[in-house]
């Protein structure tokens, strides 16, 4: 399995969970003293199975959740010019009045379990016992109705990374009265499973992550048409598998408009800005920007979440070229103590991978850092809740106006 380490020239930051795991070279190394607890080469019984987990949303609404395979016949794809068309894999979270048992997993199984074997090739942990995340999503469940619609938000996750890794961050906001769209970036995604159980697997697409941006943008916008002919028809011709859930045309509020976006995906949420008139704002988890963006701006306001740990100094250029040319507001925020991957859920599995195997304390700390990753959470939360209440509800939030005592560890840097 090829490991994509991160490079101090910025090119690769975004790495997958097999990766992370993949044997002592990647682990920070542990704190003096330390020594694991268990044997990490016998692995759990049956009887104790590893059931990692994520944390509950916070709002007041259930959430439903549909899976939808759509095709975009306008483009060849761009990475494999041999498909005449670029298909994605979506997931639509919405709010649901519906009162039943979660039915939505965190991964659909066949890519979970490439990933499970990802990991277990890479270190030798027995992954049989590991099962991931249960989620709070109702599959299928009829949307609950709002007069105009409820604002949306579109999620792109980081290079390599599936959009499952959003999944906490996303509940939360859907729980608060959003509806968020996940995507699934086919050819950089490591596992994308689609209907009938087949999966594809990334290519190499080398180091050009401004062009990898753009189409990721270009995925991101293809999305909102499909979105907006579900709002207008209830469906949409470029749904190829999956049906939209009762109510979803006429929950979707496509007038507000953001994207969110960690690592690559937070790149392609400033290219979107950029591109697209419709979105209406956008917040990055620690993603870089590539030209054209930085020397052009845009105009719609933004909010970049960044860390100092797993420091790229190229990113901070791209971001000091940019800032001058925002022309909306914008935020600069730095989360004290967080990693790359605290804007994942990867700080709340990587803890519990270390604590299942007997890993010593703190093995991923170069990955999720030295913050407590409920603290990590509450802040993401909070803050992405407040940006997009401002900006597509126009509920203005004091948390934007400068250091909250609730959130000692989030520095406001412009």
């Amino acid at each position: 399995m090829r490991i994509h380490r991160a490079r101090r020239t910025g090119v690769r930051t975004a790495v997958l969970l097999p990766a992370l795991l993949a044997g002592t070279a990647l682990l920070a190394p542990a704190a003096a003293g330390a020594s694991p607890t268990g044997d990490v080469s016998g692995g759990a019984t049956h009887a104790d199975r590893i059931a990692l987990s994520i944390p509950a949303p916070t709002g007041d609404f259930a959430i439903g959740a549909t899976e939808l395979h759509v095709v975009d016949e306008s483009r060849t794809d761009p990475w494999a010019p041999e498909v005449p068309y670029r298909e994605l894999m979506i997931s639509v979270w919405y709010p649901t009045e519906a009162d039943g048992e979660p039915t939505t997993p965190w991964m659909p199984p066949n890519s979970a379990a490439r990933l499970l074997a990802d990991v277990e090739e890479s270190t030798g942990l027995p992954m049989d016992d590991v099962l991931l995340p249960e989620t709070h999503g109702q599959l299928g469940v009829p949307a609950a109705a709002q007069a105009g619609g409820r604002p949306v938000v579109l999620y792109s996750p980081g290079s390599g990374l599936p959009r499952a890794v959003g999944t906490a961050v996303v509940q939360d906001l859907v729980s608060h009265g959003y509806v968020v769209v996940t995507v699934d970036h086919t050819y950089n995604t490591r596992h994308v499973e689609f209907p009938g159980g087949r999966v594809v697997s990334a290519l190499d697409l080398g180091d050009d992550f401004g062009a990898q941006a753009s189409v990721h943008a270009e995925d991101l916008s293809f999305v909102v048409d499909v979105l907006t002919e579900i709002a207008e028809d209830g469906t949409s011709d470029a749904v190829r598998h999956g049906t939209p859930p009762a109510g979803l045309g006429v929950a979707l509020g496509l007038g507000d408009l953001g994207v969110l976006g960690h690592s690559l995906g937070g790149s392609a949420a400033a290219v979107a800005l950029q591109d697209d008139t419709r979105f209406d704002a956008a917040m990055s988890f620690d993603g870089p920007v590539y030209s054209p963006v930085p020397e052009t701006g845009f105009d719609q306001p933004f909010l970049l979440f960044t860390q100092r740990i797993f420091e790229v100094p190229v990113w901070w250029e791209s971001w000091d070229e940019l800032w001058p040319n925002l022309r909306g507001e914008a935020w600069q925020l730095d989360l004290v103590g967080a990693s790359h991957n605290s804007f994942t859920d990867y700080q709340f599995l990587y803890p519990q991978i270390e604590a299942a195997f007997g890993l010593p304390a703190e093995s991923f700390r170069q990955q999720i850092g030295t913050v407590d990753p409920a603290v990590s959470f509450a802040a993401q939360q909070d803050y992405a809740r407040a940006f997009f209440d401002e900006q597509l509800k126009g509920v203005p939030d004091p948390l934007l106006d400068g250091p909250s005592p609730e959130h000692p560890q989030v520095e406001f840097l412009r």
